[in-house]
Parts: C-alpha cells; sequence; structure tokens
C-alpha cells in the first residue's frame, strides 16, 4: 500500500493524493520531508519534499484573488486516466484593465503576480504554458520584449524560469515553465537551409521582414526579392497554395503542420498514448484546413503576385506582402497548438535532463499532470475543443467562453476574470473523487 503511495506521488508530484491517507502515513511523509529537504547528503527528491512542506505549511500562503488582471476566460478540465488537471487561461491580448465592470472597488491581482506567487508556493509541481515565442541558444537575445504588448510584465517575471540558461534557479525548481509560440521561431535567414523551409517559416519571414523595415515599401519589396532569388523553394511552397484542387492545398498544409521539425520532434515523445499523435493532428488538419479554404480565394491572386515578382510594381508586392501576411494568420495557430499538446502529453527525459539542464534537474515528473496554459483566447477555445473530444471533463469555469473577439458582447469585461466562484488556491481540487 504505501509502496503505490510512493509510486504514486512521484509519478505526479502532487501532494493532494496525501489527503486520502491517514494522519500517521500524512505526518510520517512531512517528518521525512522536512528533515531532509536541506540535507545535502541525502540526494533524495528535494522538488517533491519541498511541495510537501508547502501542503502542509501554515507559513506558505498560496495566491487567492477576487479579481484577476489580463485574462477574459478560465476553463478547468480533468481526465482521470491521464490524471491531469488543466487551467486554461484566455486573453483578448489588449493592453487595458476593466474589472470596475465587475464591481466599482474591485480588488484585483495582475496575472503575471498571481501566477508567479502560485508558482514560489505550490504544493503540485507546475508545468505552466505562455503563449512567448521560442528562442535559439540559451536565452532570449537582448534587448528581446515580447511581441504582445500584453505579454511584457508576464514575461519579467518568468523570463528566469523560461530560458535555458537560468532556469537553475532556486525559485524555478517547483515548475516547468514553456513557451510555445513557434511561428516566430527565430531563425535567421543566414542559418536556413533551403531543404528545411516551411510555410510557417516563409510566413513568419514576410512578416519580420514588414516589422524590421517598419513597413518601408521599397525595403520590404527589396528584401522579399533577394529571398525569393536566394530559396528557389519559396516558390515551390507558394505554388503549392494556389493549385486548383483546394483538396490538394489542404493536403499540402496538413503535411506541412506535421512534418514542422519541432512539432514532429515533441509528437515522437508522446509514450502514454500513441494513439494521440494522430487525435491531434487529425483534429488540426480539420481545422487548418477550413481556414484555408476560407483564405484562399481571397488571397490567391497576391501568392501568384509574388511568384510574377519579375513582372509586378512594388506597390502590388507591398500590399501582397502585407495580405498573405494577414490573411494567414489564422492558420498559422494551428502550427502554435499542436506544438503545445505534444508538450503537454509528452514524456520528458529524464535520462538527458540532468545533462541538458542543471544538476537536480531529474526531480520532477516524467510528465506534465498539473498544468496552467496561458494564451490568446482563439488558442483556449481550440484546446477546450480538442479536450473535450478526448475525454477530458470541464469541471469549472469562469467568463464567457464563447465570446467571439469579431463579435465581442458589449458592456462585457474583456480582460479581467471573476475569481469569486473558482475554488482556490489552484490545484486544491481532490481531484481523484472528481
Amino acid at each position: 500500500m504505501l509502496e503505490e503511495l510512493c509510486e504514486e506521488i512521484t509519478s505526479t508530484y502532487d501532494t493532494n493524493i496525501l489527503d486520502n491517507q491517514s494522519k500517521i502515513v500524512q505526518k510520517q511523509f512531512l517528518d521525512i520531508s522536512l528533515k531532509n529537504r536541506n540535507n545535502t547528503t541525502n540526494p533524495g527528491k528535494k522538488v517533491l519534499m519541498n511541495l510537501i512542506c508547502n501542503h502542509y505549511s501554515r507559513g506558505v500562503q498560496k495566491p487567492k484573488a477576487e479579481f484577476i488582471e489580463g485574462p477574459k476566460s478560465l476553463s478547468i478540465h480533468w481526465h482521470p486516466d491521464y490524471k491531469k488537471i488543466i487551467y486554461i487561461f484566455g486573453e483578448w491580448h489588449i493592453n487595458f484593465m476593466d474589472c470596475k465592470m465587475f464591481k466599482k472597488d474591485a480588488v484585483t491581482v495582475p496575472i503575471e503576480d498571481y501566477l508567479y506567487d502560485l508558482m514560489l508556493s505550490t504544493d503540485v509541481f507546475l508545468d505552466i504554458y505562455i503563449e512567448f515565442s521560442s528562442y535559439k541558444g540559451g536565452e532570449y537575445s537582448p534587448p528581446y520584449v515580447p511581441a504582445l504588448a500584453d505579454e511584457d510584465e508576464l514575461f519579467k517575471k518568468f523570463r528566469t524560469c523560461l530560458q535555458y540558461n537560468t532556469r537553475s534557479d532556486a525559485s524555478c525548481r517547483l515548475a516547468r515553465v514553456h513557451y510555445f509560440d513557434i511561428r516566430d521561431n527565430n531563425i535567421k535567414e543566414q542559418d536556413m537551409e533551403e531543404d528545411k523551409i516551411t510555410i510557417l517559416w516563409l510566413k513568419q519571414k514576410i512578416q519580420n521582414i514588414i516589422i524590421t523595415n517598419r513597413g518601408n515599401k521599397a525595403l520590404c519589396v527589396y528584401f522579399l526579392k533577394r529571398l525569393i532569388k536566394k530559396y528557389p523553394k519559396i516558390s515551390t511552397l507558394l505554388s503549392e497554395l494556389v493549385q486548383d484542387d483546394i483538396e490538394k492545398v489542404c493536403e499540402f498544409l496538413k503535411k506541412q503542420l506535421a512534418e514542422e521539425p519541432s512539432i514532429k520532434k515533441e509528437l515522437g515523445k508522446i509514450v502514454e498514448n500513441p494513439e494521440l499523435k494522430k487525435k491531434i493532428l487529425t483534429f488540426y488538419g480539420k481545422i487548418i484546413s477550413k481556414e484555408i479554404k476560407s483564405v484562399i480565394p481571397d488571397i490567391k491572386k497576391y501568392i501568384m503576385n509574388i511568384l510574377n515578382y519579375k513582372l509586378e510594381s512594388k506597390d502590388v508586392l507591398f500590399k501582397s506582402m502585407k495580405t498573405i501576411n494577414t490573411r494567414l494568420l489564422e492558420v498559422m495557430i494551428c502550427f502554435a497548438d499542436v506544438y503545445l499538446l505534444a508538450r503537454m502529453f509528452k514524456d520528458f527525459d529524464m535520462s538527458e535532463m540532468e545533462k541538458k539542464a542543471y544538476k537536480g534537474a531529474t526531480d520532477q515528473p516524467i510528465r506534465a499532470k498539473n498544468i496552467i496554459i496561458y494564451c490568446g483566447d482563439i488558442h483556449a477555445i481550440n484546446y477546450r475543443k480538442f479536450l473535450k473530444r478526448i475525454g477530458f471533463y470541464q469541471i469549472d469555469h469562469s467568463g464567457n467562453l464563447k465570446e467571439d473577439i469579431i463579435k465581442p458582447i458589449p458592456n462585457t469585461p474583456k480582460s479581467c476574470l471573476d475569481m469569486r466562484d473558482i475554488m482556490q488556491p489552484l490545484f486544491s481540487y481532490n481531484r481523484y473523487h472528481l
């Protein structure tokens, strides 16, 4: 019995499991943890010991809030077989707070403070997925700032725990912090091998040209032409998007999604239920097909303009760049979503963890069990639909989960979450009895 308990708690790093045990067993776990968590001569699972101490310590104050500034929706999901509890916060990427619409004298907490304080005081090991861009090397190159201004404070809070070079900091030991927005994958043009060019890379490259050159028409067109001349494969990829048979276009994009290198790598690490790989790709294959069918009729002529760049004017090419960049945005969301889901269901390679991360890094669960996702609401809606598809139960929510940013509901908060009816601290559900 005790052996089974130890196996379960070391696989989940969820100290709530102890609440189902006798007072004697709970005291044994706490006493051992208090005695050994700071003992440098005893290798033990220090992270798990600290989680156990946090679970029972009255001095550790986990965050609670009436209202949280930033997100507009929250849903909580549970699956008894995967033993994952998932909190999905969705936001509209707007940089103003409207909690007073709930209550004139609302006591609020910014989302970055709420999540960071939770990470420091948690009694379950957390996996926190935030819509930050990927980076290359050991850290974000200074002076990096998030593309989304509303995420600047979140990034400042979590940067240390996000970066390879700094995540060994003591403040990061009770959680893994993940980026998932691989759309802006920071691949420099001079680093790119032609056979690795994908439609995702190309779309982001066009966007980067527009942003870097601040919309200067002449410069943007110059760098576009230079890019096409350097990489003939770009014309091949664009030609796939203008085929007469739209089903072939859909198949092309589904293949691009499945074979995007970072996605393929993470999907390959799903061990618990290999069928999930197929389910994820099938679900998002339908989304990407639906999106491209609605977009292609509007952008086909602009793609043709770029394919015929030698014959077109700067005005035509610049407009084509901007239109393609804007209209393919919804399509490319799928790449970030699939990457996140793959990382959420993967097995972490503990044999490489300490070598690649820091001493003691293997003192973590092999799978993400206690999960927080902070993302744009469009992503959140997709995740909720997918989790329902594979059997997750939605056990609670706050905010309107179906409100469309294109058709907003008047006179309702867009960047504030009412937490008064949500069980807090987070992850305090006796979930094994749900």
